[in-house]
């Protein structure tokens, strides 16, 4: 995990705007993922879905951002909220499926 988080430093140093118009946001995000601190890659994650209306790192974020909520055991009406949201925002993209399928096991397990 060390060398994933001084690559992700050297990329910053040389692509700083790819923090706004790439995937630095997603990869920051999984790298946190995978040292399993879920918080920090939640707050990335939804700043990054609530900001950008349509990208191409869009779904992956969307759909890392769902993990993390079931990771740290949101309640079922907020992950609700937030997969009708997204699936608003990818309706025509495959993990706008993805997205539906699981808000209606969401909905199932509610009642």
């Amino acid at each position: 995990m060390l060398e994933a988080k001084q690559a992700l430093r050297e990329w910053e140093r040389h692509f700083p705007l790819s923090k706004i118009s790439g995937d630095y946001v997603l990869q920051e995000a999984r790298f946190y993922m995978a040292v399993k601190d879920w918080r920090r890659a939640h707050v990335i994650l939804k700043a990054y879905c609530e900001q950008v209306d349509a990208s191409s790192f869009l779904p992956p974020a969307a759909q890392a951002l769902l993990e993390c909520k079931l990771q740290l055991k949101e309640p079922n009406d907020d992950i609700i909220k937030f997969c009708e949201k997204m699936k608003k925002k990818l309706e025509f993209h495959p993990a706008g499926q993805d997205i539906d399928t699981m808000l209606h096991v969401l909905k199932q397990n509610s009642r």
